[in-house]
């Protein structure tokens, strides 16, 4: 049995970081915020191992998707895409693991509703996804699919 370090929650998913770096989940799949490699309406109600992603430090569960922060300070989402939440310049459901462009050095993670923001090493704060409360903090109300630096901070 994998020693759990970090937890977190998201919408109708669980979400377990190991000792050993791996990311387990449960509950509701429908966007693939599981991360098992296919979506589906039925989930599982026991912990699934993330496939295809090792050496995670931190994990972040969101509404519909799921961050995880690996060692090498980049970051990989999955789950449901539809407003650029996974910042992949697409807007497309993953249900494996894909990076995060342009980040680098980052050292938090928070994935929001629709939203996720990072932290890189040099105190800048990085957005992306819904954006129409202006919650990325960019000045603006326009959707990110990909990371945009938070104005003002860092």
């Amino acid at each position: 049995m994998p020693r759990i370090v970090a937890i977190d929650s998201g919408g109708y998913l669980g979400v377990a970081l190991d000792e050993a770096g791996i990311v387990w989940t449960w509950g509701n799949n429908w966007f693939g915020q599981l991360g098992v490699g296919a979506p589906s309406s039925i989930g599982t109600i026991v912990p699934a191992q993330v496939v295809n992603l090792t050496n995670v430090v931190a994990v972040s569960g969101g509404e519909s998707h799921v961050l995880a922060l690996v060692d090498d300070g980049s970051v990989w989402g999955w789950g449901s895409n539809s407003l650029g939440h996974l910042g992949d310049d697409t807007d497309v459901d993953r249900s494996t693991p894909v990076q995060v462009h342009g980040l680098r050095n980052i050292i938090a993670i928070s994935a929001g509703f629709n939203h996720s923001l990072a932290l890189q090493n040099d105190g800048t704060v990085w957005a992306w996804g819904s954006n129409r409360y202006g919650q990325l903090g960019d000045g603006t109300t326009e959707t990110r699919y990909e990371p945009v630096r938070v104005v003002g901070l860092g």
